[in-house]
């Protein structure tokens, strides 16, 4: 029996892992698959020698009080290799980490792949001729890195985003609108501002006062707010729940992108996952002067933080940053979106190109018959 590990350390991480595992069990169903993960690669079958929960930070200090513990778990993964020898070893993002057991992966002769790798596209390009030295086969989900990574010398295939895959629905509108006591024939606009504590801390403030200006000028719009996975409805502020018209539903994130008119969305996956369903959004995201500065030194993304722009090459969906992070532009932005047909289209049209962009269904599948041909028969 051929036995692959897969390790990742987040939460993105583990929803394709816990995907790609069902894709290779289907392709090979006797496959003894373990590794590091969470929930979702539990859920799929792997067997988790180790947890990937506690080495999760978000803060300057979480990470720093985390560093012993990254290490002493890198040791002990690096260890696991060693007295196991797998026949195939597949990490998934969390670069800090996999790029160093990369390097032991490759001191023990063990086959690699690396799906879902570093963003040397965006910063720190030289990591790109660092995983050609130590890993097999770069299994890329963005054309334009695949081409980054063949330019450093990297074996590297396209496959598509797993998101293609992922952000799906099942309700029409019509039913989602019913079960959330939602009217289909009024506006709707969804309200996402991350899935970490800290941006809910510095942009849900923002977007609450967004939403009582646009319902001053448009009263009979509708707002909803798919709590992330990670938060309660502790961490909402009570304000919120005295907005009239204004819905807080739980793992329904996908479904409520669908039945929007308009998503206004913290920077991150979910504005590509909204890019996947059709749905036109305004971009806002908010940090610290210093983060931001420092920012713009070191990432290097055409000038976008938002994955559909920096997809599309090109600003298609409006970025409110830093200062224009505000109720008043949020709110201008909007009514322009919602009343201005023209304007919608033109963005729907963009966000086409996009998903195309991002390859065709079935991408994770594709992923696993790159993955496994590196297996040793």
């Amino acid at each position: 029996m051929k036995k692959v590990v897969i390790i990742t350390g987040e939460a993105s991480g583990d929803l394709y892992g816990g995907k790609l595992a069902m894709a290779i069990k289907g392709l090979l169903p006797d496959v003894e698959l373990e590794g590091m993960g969470g929930s979702n690669m539990l859920a799929a079958g792997v067997n988790l020698r180790f947890d990937m929960t506690d080495l999760s930070a978000i803060g300057v200090i979480e990470v720093v009080n985390t560093i012993p513990k990254f290490f002493r778990r890198l040791k002990e993964v690096s260890n696991y290799l060693e007295t196991t020898k797998p026949d195939l070893l597949i990490l998934i993002d969390f670069p800090e980490f996999n790029m160093r057991l990369a390097k032991a992966g490759k001191r023990l002769g063990i086959p690699t792949v690396y799906y879902i790798p570093p963003t040397a596209w965006a910063w720190r390009r030289g990591r790109a001729k660092t995983i050609a030295r130590s890993v097999d086969k770069v299994i890329s989900i963005f054309d334009f890195e695949a081409k980054v990574y063949q330019e450093a010398g990297n074996n590297v295939e396209f496959v598509g985003h797993p998101l293609l895959d992922i952000a799906v629905v099942e309700r029409t509108k019509e039913e989602a609108c019913q079960a959330f006591n939602l009217e289909p024939n009024r506006k709707i606009i969804g309200i996402l501002p991350g899935s970490r504590k800290k941006e809910i801390e510095v942009l849900l403030p923002i977007m609450l006062a967004a939403v009582e200006e646009i319902r001053r000028q448009l009263p009979q719009t509708q707002f909803i707010l798919p709590l992330a996975p990670t938060l309660s409805n502790q961490d909402i502020p009570h304000s919120a729940f005295r907005i009239p018209h204004f819905t807080i539903v739980e793992n329904a994130t996908y479904e409520v992108m669908n039945i929007s008119d308009l998503l206004i969305v913290a920077s991150g996956t979910a504005t590509l996952e909204a890019a996947c369903l059709q749905t036109p959004m305004i971009i806002v995201y908010k940090v610290n002067w210093l983060t931001c500065q420092l920012g713009k030194l070191l990432v290097h993304t055409g000038g976008f933080i938002g994955l559909p722009n920096i997809v599309a090459g090109k600003q298609v969906v409006p970025e409110l940053l830093q200062d224009k992070a505000n109720p008043e532009d949020i709110c201008h932005y909007a009514l322009d979106l919602l009343q201005d047909e023209k304007k919608k289209e033109a963005m729907l049209k963009e966000l086409r190109q996009v998903r195309e962009k991002l390859g065709s269904p079935e991408a994770t599948r594709r992923a696993a018959e790159a993955a496994v041909k590196w297996l040793e028969w």
